[in-house]
């Protein structure tokens, strides 16, 4: 099994970046992803996956639970001539005294990854992060005057 795992620090504090990522707005900070229909906990997009070749994906979520230290959402993806992947999406508080926002930590799975699609799965993940940190910097007011 290949798993792509990455983490960011992010500015706002865990329940406001859960809110970011609540529904179908996570999408929107994927790499080259388009929504194209939406209702609860089913998605279908169109996105590079790979070679680049734009094909159609589903993603399927599970509903966000709250655990004692965390925001959790599991979900799913599958997709044409895509093989199927499974993840989480993890919230918690930073526990960083210099760093009072929340850390955000996603990690993918699939049986079937070659290498070259893993390393495009795993920039993607890292730019998912990038966008998602970019965003809760802007919400949270972090580099704006006071």
């Amino acid at each position: 099994m290949s798993t792509v795992r990455s983490s960011r620090l992010v500015a706002g504090d865990a329940t406001s970046t859960a809110l970011l990522l609540s529904g179908p707005s996570a999408l929107d900070l994927w790499p080259g992803l388009r929504r194209v229909h939406d209702a609860p906990g089913y998605y279908d997009a169109l996105g590079p996956v790979g070679d680049e070749a734009v094909r159609r994906l589903v993603v399927r979520a599970d509903p966000p639970r709250r655990t004692a230290t965390s925001y959790v959402t599991r979900f799913s993806v599958t997709g044409e001539e895509v093989p199927a992947a499974s993840g989480e999406l993890r919230v918690s508080g930073s526990w960083a005294v210099d760093h009072p926002g929340a850390t955000v930590e996603l990690w993918l799975a699939s049986d079937a990854w070659d290498p070259t699609l893993e390393r495009h799965i795993s920039s993607a993940v890292e730019a998912f992060l990038d966008n998602l940190a970019q965003l809760s910097d802007r919400y949270s007011g972090v580099g704006t005057a006071a």
